[in-house]
């Protein structure tokens, strides 16, 4: 039977919250439990890709970025090998010319383009699989994988998507769940970039204009992030 751009859409929908394991993959039945030996295996051969933290996947089904969509395919690929055998390949400025089930991708990594501006991706140890807008990641094209048919893909987005897309137009980084009462190691844990740079930019975009990392600024910071309410930059 022919894999769907539909069926794509639907399969990694039901991955979400799903952990991440660079280089672990998952075949059809989705029931390759990862032991030690695969984690001291992966940790060996990829050093450190695979973080310390990752031993939480042990005992559990972790996936990583293409092993998500070889999952539903059958066919396993790497992120590139997606892109060198892809049917059609567009930059991401044109990403409303994608149709739900397009993959998303940049150097190392791929995603699932779900429409309303969203996709899913295996996106790291920090997120596992996730939900998140376009913008959140770095996407550089589009593709329409060879694996999968797209006859069944929407054209546009429905009048109730383009309306929340109107409505929800922010992006948040991920609930910081830690102990740490520093902003700065906080992102570093986050996998998030902490330069003094890039604090400047995030504090911009959550309404701190003149920021020069003071003990109030930074806890009113990591205070969002321990939110959920952190605004991307």
């Amino acid at each position: 039977m022919a894999k769907t751009a539909k069926g794509l859409v639907s399969f990694v929908k039901t991955k979400i919250g799903n952990p991440y394991l660079y280089g672990f993959k998952q075949n059809y039945a989705w029931n390759k439990k990862c032991t030690k030996d695969d984690y001291n295996r992966l940790k060996r051969a990829y050093g450190s890709l695979i973080w310390n933290s990752d031993v939480k996947c042990i005992g559990k089904y972790p996936c990583d970025c293409s092993g998500l969509i070889s999952a539903y395919t059958g066919t396993l690929r790497g992120s590139s090998e997606y892109k060198s055998t892809a049917i059609k390949v567009l930059p991401i400025k044109d990403i409303k010319k994608a149709v739900p089930g397009c993959a998303l991708w940049r150097h190392g990594h791929i995603g699932v383009y779900i429409g309303n501006g969203y996709y899913i991706a295996e996106d790291g140890s920090a997120y596992g699989c996730r939900k998140a807008k376009v913008g959140a990641n770095g996407w550089t094209h589009i593709l329409w994988l060879k694996d999968i048919d797209y006859s069944d893909a929407k054209k546009k987005d429905t009048k109730v998507e383009k309306k929340n897309k109107k409505k929800d137009t922010k992006s948040y980084y991920k609930k910081y769940t830690g102990g740490s009462v520093s902003f700065v190691d906080a992102l570093m844990v986050m996998g998030i970039e902490n330069t003094f740079a890039y604090r400047v930019k995030i504090a911009k975009a959550n309404g701190i204009k003149a920021y020069v990392s003071t003990k109030k600024q930074n806890a009113k910071l990591l205070n969002l992030l321990k939110k959920g309410k952190l605004i991307k930059a």
